[in-house]
């Protein structure tokens, strides 16, 4: 079972973080590409716009440009943040395994033993033949001091 979590999870964070690198990276082309094709038009003659015009798309290109590189640096800051989590999960995952390994292994420890305890009644038996012989033995004790109490009593 525990091959086939582990197969499990590795599957699922493969999967997860391709998926997670798919995403990030279509997301950045696809808003590179529009950002293209929204600013630079090829047909446009750049003879026809003015000097203020042309300032004023160049200081809008620089803002998206702006806003891209902040996106792109939060896209890396979530794939790192992914990357520690996977690595703290794989990491918590082996020091389950080895607990697990432990717990099997003291399972079967107590399996054996009580599997080997088959003459269990002769067990019982055994223990309370034991306590009524002590059980005699403590009311010897208990009635000899009892009359040896006596005789002092009598003693005085």
């Amino acid at each position: 079972m525990n091959i086939f979590l582990h197969r499990l999870a590795r599957r699922y964070f493969k999967y997860f973080y391709s998926m997670m690198i798919s995403i990030v990276l279509g997301v950045i082309v696809t808003y590179f590409g529009n950002f293209i094709f929204a600013n630079f038009d090829l047909n446009r003659a750049p003879a026809n716009s003015s000097v203020p015009e042309r300032i004023s798309q160049l200081s809008e290109m620089q803002k998206s440009l702006k806003s891209l590189d902040s996106y792109i640096v939060n896209q890396k800051e979530l794939l790192k943040n992914y990357d520690k989590n996977i690595s703290d999960l794989q990491a918590e995952k082996e020091k389950l395994s080895a607990a697990v390994q432990v717990d099997r292994k003291s399972v079967e420890a107590l399996a054996a033993i009580i599997n080997g305890n088959q003459n269990s009644l002769m067990n019982y038996i055994f223990g309370f033949a034991v306590g009524v012989i002590s059980s005699v033995i403590g009311n010897i004790i208990t009635n000899r001091l009892k009359t040896k109490k006596v005789s002092m009593t009598e003693q005085v």
